[in-house]
């Protein structure tokens, strides 16, 4: 009995033990401080997603991360964003060290590099703009979860395809749905993110669709406006052609290629949807359900 107690007791010492250390992945170890300089460009809600999401990144393995925007003193590793025509500090710093940046030209593309002065860790974000800053911040994200610290790192990226897309998931939503799915997409670097479908937004001249797509179309705006300020572009998709049956008897249209009017009432679909949602990037068109885009 006596040693069964005795197991009772270890096991939930070690059992505390492994919770403390899934909680606390730095336990024992001490905080490693670090400072974020921005600059006036910055004022970008797409940054305050990044560095927010580099901060709780950071602090599960102890990086401690506070943001400067005035003190421009290097006095412990340091990260300095945005390329010298964006952030005074960068060119400072590039100057006085006599670093020799290359020239990023795809605005999606970023160079970091890191330089160890006095003890300390310098590490320097520069995109080709403020989304290149972005994906910059986001590779460090990246490095963080892989390494549980930060590394020393030297490179220069590029997207490999310009556009990248996030496809709906079926029926029932899509990857824009939500401000956390924005947000999910922003992380990894999709660029275009799809709505619902239109037969969901256009305006029907029917109820119950007429109210139920107004109410939908509000949503979507909101959502549509998050998107912009993350740098990102919002469509929605259709498989062609889907219409509502007020939409042919308006148009006295019958349902065949061959008729004129079926292609002014297409026209004319397409046409109520961006008059009611202007800000929409586009639109996914499919010719089947399963492949053909």
């Amino acid at each position: 009995m006596r040693k069964i107690k005795l197991l009772n007791k270890i096991s939930t010492i070690v059992l505390t033990w492994i919770l403390l250390a899934e909680t606390s992945p730095f336990l024992g170890q001490e905080n490693i401080k670090w400072d974020i300089f921005i600059s006036q460009s910055h004022q970008d809600e797409a940054i305050k997603v990044a560095l927010k999401d580099l901060h709780e990144a950071g602090r599960k393995y102890g990086l401690i991360f506070t943001i400067q925007n005035g003190n421009k003193i290097l006095s412990q590793n340091s990260i300095i964003v945005g390329s010298p025509d964006r952030n005074e500090l960068t060119a400072k710093f590039i100057n006085n060290h006599n670093i020799m940046l290359q020239e990023i030209e795809d605005p999606q593309g970023y160079e970091i590099f890191t330089r160890l002065i006095d003890g300390r860790k310098i590490i320097t974000v520069s995109g080709g703009s403020i989304i290149g800053d972005i994906y910059g911040l986001y590779w460090l994200w990246d490095r963080i979860r892989v390494f549980k610290e930060i590394p020393e790192i030297n490179v220069k990226r590029y997207p490999v395809l310009k556009t990248r897309i996030s496809l709906p998931w079926g029926r029932r939503g899509s990857a824009g749905e939500t401000k956390e799915q924005i947000h999910q997409a922003l992380r990894y670097s999709f660029n275009w993110i799809s709505g619902p479908a239109i037969l969901d937004l256009v305006p029907w001249d029917s109820e119950p669709e007429r109210t139920n797509n107004k109410k939908n179309r509000e949503r979507i705006k909101k959502l549509i406006d998050y998107a912009h300020k993350l740098h990102l572009k919002y469509y929605s998709f259709v498989n062609e052609f889907t219409y509502h049956p007020s939409l042919l008897e308006e148009f006295g249209a019958s349902l065949t290629a061959e008729d004129p009017k079926f292609w002014e009432a297409l026209q004319e679909k397409h046409r109520r949807l961006f008059r009611a949602i202007p800000k929409l990037d586009g639109i996914e068109m499919c010719n089947d359900d399963i492949s053909g885009f």
